[in-house]
């Protein structure tokens, strides 16, 4: 037979409260006070920013063994990469409804 007692754990986390493109500068924050369609403004483009993070590997022009960040809003990805990504469908990349 197998007793058990209950125990209370109190953890923390990060909560992201702004974040800031490394391309342009532009600072999105939650507590912006601006609507598009009722939605904070704000927190739709938080939502659409690209975050890359990676280790440079050996040989890497990043320097071996670096840890490499960067926060990117959609508009300068989008003037990064005209014309030179793609659309495909969702069976192409295969996820279905």
């Amino acid at each position: 037979m197998k007793k058990y007692t209950k125990i209370q754990k109190t953890t923390s986390i990060d909560n992201l409260q702004s974040i800031t493109c490394d391309i342009c500068g532009t600072t999105y924050s939650l507590e912006s006070d601006v609507f598009k369609d009722n939605y904070n403004y704000d927190y739709l483009e938080m939502q659409e920013f690209l975050s890359i993070a990676f280790i440079g590997g050996y040989g890497s022009i990043f320097g071996d063994g670096e840890h490499v960040e960067c926060d990117i809003c959609q508009h300068c990805l989008f003037k990064m990469i005209k014309g030179k990504y793609r659309i495909i469908d969702e069976e192409s990349y295969g996820r279905k409804r």
